[in-house]
């Protein structure tokens, strides 16, 4: 699926669900939406940056303040769950 990178840059929208291409990266026939789920099925942190990059691209072409706000927020939260661990270490 590395070469498929460009198929994460997408708007969702743009994915046609409706198309079936050949993937040589899996093999199969699929869709490229399929191809997007399988990847963020396998790896949760990855699902959870690729759903706030489509909700803040959403926003960006929506103009909507409150959903760039929203997204912006819950995302500063994960990171700060993630840098936690790594506070004791941090020399100031």
């Amino acid at each position: 699926m590395k070469s498929y990178w460009k198929l994460f840059h997408k708007k969702a929208e743009e994915l046609q669900p409706e198309k079936v291409i050949f993937l040589r990266g899996v093999n199969e026939y699929m869709t490229r939406q399929n191809a997007v789920d399988l990847i963020t099925s396998k790896f949760s942190k990855f699902a959870e940056v690729y759903q706030t990059y489509q909700d803040i691209i959403k926003a960006l072409k929506e103009r909507d303040s409150e959903l760039l706000e929203s997204t912006i927020l819950d995302y500063q939260k994960q990171i700060q769950k993630w840098i936690q661990p790594f506070k004791p270490y941090v020399i100031i």
